[in-house]
């Protein structure tokens, strides 16, 4: 795969259920104790209920953790996504593809406004640039 280093890259996870997982306290242990890789990152997928002006839409995204986009060689157009909006607490944020900020109007100065995801408020701390690959 076309990735940044791709001989570099190594993918790890647990049989759980019979399916290939890592549960979040499994994952938080491994990067504490990680003394073989430069980096770890976690990711999963899903659909979320985006609340828009004009109505909820239900929309692909994952939920990742700092550094997911650095290691995928993903551009922003606008960033802002620090370490700190990984750990509990601090994680009601969302990092918006181009294209859908631009179906949300385009706003120059969306960064720090407030969307409903799920229900619930997350703070707009990103846009990825206009053409990034998905891996």
């Amino acid at each position: 795969m076309p990735y940044p280093d791709a001989n570099r890259l190594m993918m790890v996870w647990s049989k759980v259920n019979g399916r290939n997982a890592v549960s979040a306290g499994d994952y938080i242990e491994w990067k504490k104790q990680n003394t073989a890789f430069q980096d770890l990152v976690a990711w999963t997928g899903g659909s979320f209920n985006l609340a828009t002006p004009e109505q909820p839409e239900m929309v692909d995204g994952r939920v990742v953790t700092p550094g997911f986009f650095r290691m995928q060689g993903m551009g922003f157009f606008w960033p802002r996504f620090l370490p700190e909006e990984g750990s509990p607490g601090k994680d009601h944020v969302v990092i918006l593809t181009h294209k859908t900020w631009e179906r949300l109007g385009s706003d120059r100065n969306i960064i720090g406004k407030a969307l409903r995801v799920n229900n619930e408020p997350y703070t707009v701390v990103g846009v990825l640039a206009p053409v990034w690959r998905t891996g």
